[in-house]
C-alpha cells in the first residue's frame, strides 16, 4: 500500500511509522528503521491529518483511537469531543482512518520479526537480535505496517471509526445476550454436556438436523454421518443410534450453538427488540465472535474457535501432511508458511460454513416446534 502510516500510542507519547520491518533485516538495518519512526507527543497526534499527504491511509489500534477516554480508561488518551473532531479532520484532509485490532498485534510481530514477538510473549530472546531495550511502541507500528503491506486483503477487515459514541441499544442487548449464553454453557460444560435438558433436546433433534442440512461436508465436520452411528448393538447404544463415545457427533460444539437459541430449562431465547429467536447476523456479531474486534468473546466462541475449529483444521493438516506436523505445533498464525496459511483459510471457510448451516438448521427446527 502506498502512503500507509501506522500510529501507536503509549501513555505519554506516540509513534508514527511509514515503513515496516521484517525478519531478514540485519541489526544495522533495524536500527535505521527505528530511527525513521516519528516520535510525537499526545497533543501532536491530533494534528496528524495536517501532516500526511492527501489520500494517505492512517492505521491505529482500536484500543487507542476507537473509543473515548473515561475515568476507567487505561489505553484511551482522548475524550469523545477530541476523537470526533480528529475523525472529521481526517475525512476533511482526505485521510482514510482505519482501526486495527490489538488482538492482531502478536500476529503482526510473529509475521514480521519473531524475535520481537518472543519478547512480547515472554519467551526466550532470539540470539541474533537484541530486543530488551526496544520499546514496543516503536516496533509494533512497523510490524503492523509490514503485515498490511504484505497481506493487503487484511485492509478490508479493519474497522472504520464510528459516527457517534452514543450507546447502541442493539450492542447492549448483544452483550447481555452473550452473558446469559455464558451462564447457560457453563452449566452444560460442568455437566460434561450430558444429562441436561439441552442435551436431551439435542439428541431428539439430531435426525432432523441431518435432514435440514443438505451440505454433506457440514455434516461430516459435525460427525453426523452413518459412520457416527453404531453398526451393531453395544453397551452404549443400539444399532443405528448415534455414538456417544469414540467417533461420536460433536456434542460440545452443537450444544454451544443450541445454547444460543434455548436456555437450560428448554425455553426458547428470544430477542428483546424483535421478540424472535436471534438471527444469524446477531449471532455472528455477538455470540460467535468471528472478527478480531470481539471483546471477551464468551464461552460459545471459546468452544467453537479455540477447541472445535483448531482441532478440525489441525486434523485436516495431519490427514494431508502426515510427514510434516510442524503446522500443528505453531502457536500463532504469524508463523505460518504461505502453504500453511492457505490450508488454514481453506478449512476455516469450511468450518464457518458448517457453523452457519448448523445454526440455521437448529433455528428452523425450533421455529417449527
Amino acid at each position: 500500500m502506498k502512503n500507509l502510516y501506522v500510529l501507536d500510542l503509549g501513555q505519554n507519547s506516540a509513534t508514527l511509522a511509514n515503513r515496516g520491518i521484517n525478519k531478514e533485516m540485519t541489526p544495522d538495518e533495524l536500527e535505521l528503521a527505528k530511527s525513521e519512526v516519528s516520535n510525537l507527543t499526545i497533543e501532536e497526534v491530533l494534528d496528524i491529518p495536517d501532516m500526511l499527504p492527501f489520500g494517505s491511509y492512517l492505521v491505529a489500534e482500536d484500543a487507542h483511537v476507537g473509543a473515548p477516554r473515561s475515568k476507567f480508561s487505561l489505553a484511551q488518551q482522548f475524550e469523545e469531543e477530541k476523537l470526533l473532531r480528529f475523525y472529521a479532520l481526517c475525512k476533511e484532509r482526505g485521510i482514510t482512518l482505519l482501526l486495527f485490532s490489538q488482538k492482531l498485534t502478536p500476529r503482526a510481530l510473529y509475521f514480521s520479526h519473531p524475535a520481537f514477538a518472543k519478547r512480547a510473549s515472554w519467551a526466550d530472546k532470539d540470539d541474533k537480535v537484541e530486543v530488551k531495550d526496544v520499546k514496543s511502541d516503536t516496533i509494533d507500528p512497523m510490524a503492523i505496517h509490514n503485515l498490511l503491506t504484505n497481506k493487503p486483503e487484511l485492509v478490508a477487515t479493519l474497522k472504520k471509526p464510528v459516527l457517534s459514541f452514543k450507546e447502541d441499544p442493539r450492542k447492549v442487548e448483544g452483550w447481555d445476550f452473550k452473558q446469559e449464553t455464558n451462564l447457560i454453557l457453563n452449566h452444560e460444560r460442568n455437566a460434561k454436556y450430558e444429562g441436561t435438558i439441552i442435551r436431551s433436546h439435542l439428541d431428539e433433534m439430531l435426525d432432523s438436523i441431518v435432514s435440514e442440512i443438505p451440505r454433506k461436508e457440514s455434516l461430516e465436520i459435525f460427525c453426523l454421518t452413518d459412520e457416527n452411528k453404531y453398526k451393531q448393538d453395544s453397551k452404549y447404544g443400539k444399532k443405528g443410534d448415534w455414538k456417544v463415545k469414540t467417533d461420536a457427533p460433536k456434542y460440545g460444539a452443537m450444544t454451544s450453538i443450541l445454547g444460543m437459541l434455548m436456555d437450560g430449562d428448554g425455553d426458547l431465547r428470544t430477542r428483546e427488540e424483535t421478540g424472535l429467536l436471534p438471527g444469524l447476523a446477531f449471532a455472528e456479531e455477538f455470540l460467535f465472535g468471528m472478527t478480531a474486534f470481539h471483546t471477551r468473546g464468551g464461552l460459545a466462541r471459546s468452544n467453537l474457535v479455540h477447541h472445535f475449529m483448531r482441532s478440525f483444521i489441525r486434523g485436516k493438516w495431519k490427514e494431508e501432511n502426515p510427514d510434516n506436523l510442524d503446522f500443528t505445533k505453531k502457536s500463532n498464525r504469524g508463523l505460518f508458511t504461505p502453504e500453511e496459511d492457505a490450508h488454514f483459510k481453506k478449512y476455516r471457510r469450511k468450518w464457518r460454513r458448517a457453523l452457519i448451516d448448523m445454526f440455521q438448521a437448529m433455528k428452523r427446527i425450533l421455529e417449527r416446534e
